[in-house]
Formats: structure tokens, sequence, C-alpha cells
């Protein structure tokens, strides 16, 4: 019987009636008519209408033998002969036809064979395990597509089938039973000896000392070496040709690079071994790359072009390394990269371009440093403090160009107070004093924005990477002391020039508070306590601290909330700053009431003196409602800035720029208003 295109059983007919697909070859022309395949010559069944493909059926029958012993012929006297371990066995070709018999003669009188291996058909031949439940009849009654439950207990599953199995005897035997050929597969190992100190299995082996002699070729995929000597690891990764993934770690290599490993590499882990650098074009051109760990080395160091072309990397890890330098274009062409982890590295030599030309979706960091300089495509899992501005020390544009026009302004006044005191004769000497000692005190809020506006444009969009190095500079703590001293002096020159001022007017006939000594000795008081102030804190912050916790030098703002000496010094400094307006009212209120009652007594008759007491009252008016216009607004804002989070930014940036110098811009135009006055009327 022969199973048909259909899967119906019949009587061996001409094949060409029953071939779905026949791979290309000759043809023969029969005598009379028709075409057939070269591979249908003398196989014991007549394909031509009068049998000239079978000139051996036209001759007598000759009791002739196999050339070998272990074999028997298709027909007594014919040529064709098969192996006896086909008997019984039924196969067929790629072109449908009975193999290795089409005349069936290995499969006659095989009612009580024995099928070992394959399936039995009842009371007939054997059919192998892959035409069991194919959907096709094979056995003369169907019977192997009875597969109600069927399962491969004991047997071989071909992969991508339900039900194919093939008999654990036909594994690694030359012949692909399954569809794939996956019964074929890792038979290549059955030759090889597993090393010693070596662990294997399948493609895999794992070693923790390993030496090869010269010349010998390993099959393994996936190679893992643990504690081998570095010089001997390099020597030995040369006999995997068919590698692709690399587990190295602990291994104390120094250096290793893409020619120890296999163009097809898929996966390197080098971690937890002692490189200290990525060379130019370490790792390029390896176009299978998938995943690559480098974490847990001394790797101080990216060159550049170390990653280049890897179309197919989507994971870099760099984590727990000392590294400090990351060049530009370090990792270029990885259009693939899903993850880059730089945990716990420090990455000090560094540009703000370095990460842009890298674009993982995920950037794995515990520094906001990093996620600054990443791409705005990438996310990151370190959060950017709100404090921390990734454009630069000053964010932006108006807030730089109100530093620069405030720190000029308050230079422009200065000088032109200056100038206009002394140019007035009558002007007393201890007024000058006074007037000189408020401009230089004013002159330290200038060298302080002067200071903040130069780190912001020598850094600029690169200033993130020198932040910490910028807290801990010399500028940056010589701003931090101009603005403490500048705070000191003039809340206690704002005190001393009204209190003075008071004095005058309660006691007129006292000349000690009018002498130039009297009020020389008194500033000079206050200025070296200041000073001796400002370097004790200076020293503090240095010597504990070790760099100011605010970027922008600012003594009074503690937005880290971590250093409870620094909360305090904002709280404690804040808190005496803001007694200053009361203090200041209280001594003016003070004084208006004097001048009035001592007006009053005297019964002036002029009407300028009246007009002189009303300018008085309207002078500290001025002076008490901008200190409490400065302070209380800013004091206000850098307090809530220390105690909560988030914060703006930007509102603390303004209340620095802008309404912290108020107070010593109006007192000395307040001031030279009056002189000016004074002046005009003198001419007059």
């Amino acid at each position: 019987m022969y199973r048909n295109e259909g899967g119906f059983c019949s009587q061996y007919i001409q094949p060409n009636s029953c071939l779905s697909k026949h791979v290309q070859e000759k043809m023969f022309n029969c005598a009379h008519r028709g075409n057939i395949y070269t591979s249908f010559l003398d196989d014991l069944v007549v394909d031509c209408p009068f049998g000239e493909d079978e000139p051996a059926l036209l001759k007598p029958v000759f009791d002739t033998t196999c050339e070998k012993s272990y074999q028997v012929p298709c027909r007594k006297g014919h040529p064709l002969c098969y192996n006896i371990t086909d008997i019984c066995i039924y196969r067929l070709r790629k072109n449908v036809l009975l193999y290795p018999c089409r005349n069936g003669a290995h499969l006659e009188e095989c009612q009580s064979f024995e099928c070992n291996l394959n399936f039995k058909c009842v009371i007939s031949y054997c059919v192998t395990w892959t035409l069991v439940c194919d959907g096709m009849w094979d056995c003369p009654g169907g019977e192997d597509e009875n597969c109600i439950l069927r399962n491969c207990a004991k047997m071989f599953k071909c992969r991508q089938t339900a039900q194919t199995c093939v008999h654990i005897g036909q594994i690694c035997d030359g012949v692909d039973d399954c569809h794939l050929g996956d019964d074929e597969l890792l038979c290549e190992l059955h030759a090889v000896v597993c090393p010693p100190q070596c662990t294997c299995l399948s493609f895999a082996i794992s070693c923790s000392d390993f030496r090869l002699a010269a010349g010998a070729i390993m099959p393994f995929m996936f190679v893992s070496f643990q504690n081998v000597q570095s010089v001997i690891l390099s020597q030995q990764l040369g006999v995997f040709l068919d590698a692709v993934f690399y587990v190295l770690p602990f291994n104390q290599i120094t250096t290793i690079c893409r020619d120890a490993f296999t163009m097809r590499v898929v996966f390197i882990d080098l971690s937890f071994n002692i490189q200290t650098s990525i060379g130019f074009l370490c790792f390029s051109a390896l176009m299978f790359l998938n995943i690559l760990h480098l974490n847990s080395n001394i790797i101080n160091i990216v060159q550049s072009l170390s990653f280049y072309a890897l179309p197919k990397l989507s994971f870099l890890n760099l984590a727990d390394n000392p590294l400090t330098s990351y060049q530009e274009l370090a990792a270029v062409g990885l259009a693939e990269l899903k993850l880059l982890s730089v945990f716990n590295t420090t990455l000090r030599d560094i540009t703000s371009d370095a990460l842009t030309k890298v674009e993982p979706i995920l950037l794995i960091s515990d520094s906001y440093h990093i996620c600054c300089l990443a791409s705005t495509k990438s996310k990151c899992l370190s959060t950017i403090p709100w404090y921390v501005n990734c454009a630069g020390l000053i964010p932006n544009m108006p807030i730089r160009v109100a530093a620069i026009s405030t720190a000029l302004l308050i230079s422009g006044v200065n000088t032109f107070s200056i100038l206009l005191h002394m140019m007035r004769q009558r002007t007393s000497k201890s007024f000058k004093r006074a007037i000189v000692f408020a401009c230089l005190t004013n002159a330290l809020y200038v060298g302080y924005l002067s200071c903040v506006v130069l780190g912001s444009i020598l850094h600029g969009r690169n200033f993130i990477i020198f932040q910490e190095r910028w807290k801990s500079s010399f500028v940056c703590f010589f701003a931090f002391g101009c603005v403490l001293w500048f705070t000191i002096l003039s809340s206690s020159l704002s005190i001393f020039t009204s209190a003075l001022r008071l004095l005058v007017v309660i006691k007129p006939m006292e000349s000690t508070f009018k002498e130039t000594r009297f009020v020389k000795k008194c500033m000079g008081t206050i200025f070296v306590a200041s000073f001796m102030v400002v370097i004790c804190m200076l020293l503090f912050y240095k010597f504990t601290l070790k760099m100011l916790p605010f970027a922008f030098c600012f003594p009074f703002v503690e937005p880290t909330q971590s250093l409870i000496s620094a909360q305090a010094v904002v709280y404690v400094f804040t808190s005496v700053h803001s007694l200053t307006p009361i203090a200041t009212t209280l001594i003016h209120i003070s004084l208006v009431q004097n001048v009035t009652e001592s007006k009053r007594i005297q019964a002036s008759k002029s009407k300028g003196n009246d007009g002189d007491g009303k300018r008085l009252i309207l002078q500290l008016a001025v002076i008490t409602i901008s200190s409490m216009v400065c302070v209380y607004p800013s004091n206000v804002t850098f307090i809530l800035a220390t105690a909560l989070t988030p914060f703006s930014l930007e509102i603390v940036l303004w209340s620095i720029v802008v309404i912290v110098p108020i107070t010593a811009l109006v007192h000395l135009t307040v001031f030279s208003i009056v002189c000016v006055k004074n002046i005009w009327a003198g001419r007059k």
C-alpha cells in the first residue's frame, strides 16, 4: 500500500499523480510518450508505458547478492538493496516516494515485527514517531492518528509542534526527525570532554581554573570563568570560536577589549575585576552585543569612542566605579540603548554635552548632576533638587541682568554720595565718615554679586559639573563672607546712626556725640567686631561642612535641610536681622517726638524751621519703610526656603538680587537728596 497526497491508502500508482512537491531535477524521455524524473529510473516501479525506465525488470532474474553483507535486495536479482535496519520501517522521501524500496519490499511480512524505536501499526509495519499524529494516515488502518490525550512521555518533543515526538534512541543519529532538526542539535558535544575544574552542561561551561593545550577548539556558546589568572584567561578565550555569552567576574582582569571576544558576542559580564580605564575603540563594532557589564571595577576614565558602533547594545552598566573622566563622544552609535547605569560614580571631568549624545530610555544614577547632563528624552532615577538649576549658577538671563544692574547701581550711588558729601564744606567730618562707612558696607554686597555673576559666566552650562568644587572654593567663601559682613554692618550702622541722631537731639549741649573721634571709635568697634564674627563663621563652615550648602553662596538659606548647624545660623541671623527695623522704628519715633517737643519749646517763628521738621519726619519715614520692605519679605523667603521643600528657586534669587540691597540704596539716596537740597539752598 502507498499513502497518496490525500492521506488515503491504495495500491502503488504512477508517482506523477500523487506528488505535491518535487525537487527540480533532470527529465527522462519515455520511448513513446511522456517524461519522468531521472530519480524514477531503476526503482522497481514502471513509470513509462512500455517499461523502458526499468530495464532490470525485463531481464531474467538471477541469483545475485548485494555488495554489503548487511543489505537485502529490494527484489531478488535486482541491484537495488537496502540495509537490514530499514526492514519494516515506513519512511518517505522528500518527494513523497516510499523509501528505501519504492516497491514496498522492505515492508512485507511485518505482522510480528517488533518496533523498538518506532510506532507499531496493527499487524503491519513500523512508522517513525514523527509521522504519528501529524494529521495524515501512515498506518494501513490509520491507528497512528489516534491522538487522544497523547503526550511525549520518555521521548523527545520537537519544538513548535503540538504532539510530534522522537524516540530517545533516534536523537543524534544523523537524521533530522524533527521538522526544525532540533533532535540533532548539540550533538557535536558528544566528542567533547569537559576540562578539569570545569562544569559543563550542553553548550555552557563554567570554570574556576582553566588550561588547554595549544590548538584546542571548544564548541561552547556560554563561557563562565571565576578566579582565573587574567593572563591565562586572555590566552584561553580564543579557543571558544562559537561563544556568544561571556561571564567573567572576579578574575583580576586589568585590560580586556573587543579582540578577546567573538564578533557574534551578545552578552559580556566583566564586573568585579580591576580594569582602570576603557580605552579608545575598546568596545566597538560588536554588531550583536546586547548587554555589557563593567560595574564594580576601578575604572576612572572612559576615553573617546570607547563604545562605538554598537547598534544592538541595550544595557550598559558602569556602576560602582571611581569614574571621574567621561570624555565627549565616548559612546556613539548606540541607537538601541535602553538602560545606562552610572550609579555610585563621581564623574567630575565631563562636559555638558557628553551624555546628550546617548539617549537611553532609563538612566540610573544617584547623582542629580548626571541627571542634569542627560538628554531630555531619558528618564533619570535621581531627583533634581528644587534649589538646583541645570542651566547654570544663575538660571536665566533676567536674573543675571538684574544682578549686574544692582551691582552697578549700588556702585554708582556710592560714588555719587561720597563725592557729594565731600564737596559740601558744611558737612561735619563725623557725618562724612558715616557716609564713607555706609558706602564701604554697600561695596561688600557689590563684591558678593560680582563673585556670583563671575562664577556664572566662567562656568556657564558646565556649572552643574563643577558645583561641588565651586561651593568649596575660595571665591564662594569670599562671597559668603561679603554678604554676611554686609548684613551685620548694615544693621549695626542703621541702629547706630539713628541712635546717634536721637542722642544729639536729646542732649544738644553734649558735644561728645558730635565729635569725629567718638564716631570713628564707635564705627571702628563695629567694624572689628563684625569682622571677627564673619571670620569665625567662615572657619566654622570651612572646617566642619567643607563646603557651603547653597550654590549661590548665600548664608541665610540652607535648602538641603540636612545641616542642623547651618539651619541654626539661618534662623538666628534672620531673627536678629528682623529686629533691626523694629529697633530703628522705635528710635525714629522717639526722635520725632523729641524734635517736635524741642520745636514747640523754642516756639520757632520761621516757617523754614517747621519745614525742616517735616522734611526730617519724611526722611525718617522713608528710611524706616525701606528697611521693613527689604528685611521682612526677604527674611520670610529665606526661612521658608530653609524650612519647606520644595520651594521656588527664582523667588529666592530675586530676593537676593533685588530686595536685599534696597536698604543700602534707599539710605544713601535719601542722604544724597538731602545733601543736594542743602547745597542748592546754600547757593540761593
